[in-house]
């Protein structure tokens, strides 16, 4: 069989990642797809863009509205076929509207093919543990961020070391609106929510936080998250980031004995 568009056959284009588990999907579908559905042109394509784990721009590019010709940044995508057709492993928070890309017919959404990760806002558990023992705080809770004293040390927006790490952090950066900024450029009275992608769950997040009256801003680093994490986890710093588990880049070894989720009302 082939699969046609137009008159003409075409491949069909599964998108590939560096994550173990979508490498061995999308084999075992490409093997179905073959040798079960007796399709020829099955192709598995990756591009390192592919990675950061950014929804909107993945559901863009599968649904034909954006195109990467050589693995370069997306553009609008002038002809009518998209650069990959198949993705399998669509990383989404909870309660993220799909409803723009299936509604115009484009894209179609097969639901759940296996156990769902689980998303999160994650901190060191030698931080939670530091807040119980000195002050009897339990700081892997939603209201622990109400508290002036947990928000000072979890504030982040206007240190040096996050200036190194990515210079243009504001841009883009949510300022909640209940906070103020100092003489010095602190956000002393806001603590910093460390996230990778703002198209992946920027709604979502500000939404959790204006409805829970949390003294939260949220930064997003993209490409440089993994490396700060890591960096500041080890070196026992208090640290607040959005990630999911499991994981399967450097911070999975996080997971197991340093990380503790926070607890939220949904």
């Amino acid at each position: 069989h082939y699969f046609y568009y137009n008159g003409h056959d075409m491949p069909i284009i599964i998108e590939d990642s560096s994550r173990i588990s979508n490498r061995i999907t999308n084999r075992i579908l490409k093997i179905l797809l073959e040798n079960i559905g007796g399709y020829a042109g099955v192709e598995i394509q990756h591009c390192q863009i592919y990675d950061n784990q950014n929804i909107t721009a993945l559901l863009d590019r599968v649904s034909g509205h954006t195109t990467s010709i050589n693995c370069q940044p997306p553009q609008p995508n002038l002809a009518s076929v998209p650069d990959t057709m198949v993705n399998l492993e669509t990383w989404m928070v909870a309660g993220f509207n799909k409803a723009p890309w299936l509604d115009t017919g484009e894209l179609i959404d097969a639901g759940p093919l296996g156990p769902q990760g689980r998303m999160g806002w994650y901190l060191p558990t030698l931080i939670v543990e530091e807040f119980w023992s000195k002050n009897q705080i339990v700081v892997d809770h939603w209201r622990a961020l109400l508290i002036p004293r947990v928000i000072r040390r979890f504030s982040w927006w206007g240190r040096p070391e996050l200036q190194e790490i990515k210079t243009n952090y504001k841009y883009r950066a949510y300022k909640n609106p209940k906070c103020q900024e100092n003489s010095r450029g602190l956000r002393r009275n806001c603590a910093t929510l460390f996230a990778a992608y703002y198209g992946m769950n920027s709604g979502v997040l500000q939404s959790q936080i204006e409805g829970l009256g949390l003294y939260v801003d949220i930064i997003w680093l993209e490409d440089q998250l993994t490396q700060f994490v890591n960096d500041v986890v080890n070196s026992n710093q208090p640290v607040i980031f959005f990630s999911w588990h499991p994981h399967t880049d450097s911070l999975r070894s996080l997971y197991e004995d340093k990380l503790s989720r926070s607890s939220h009302r949904t």
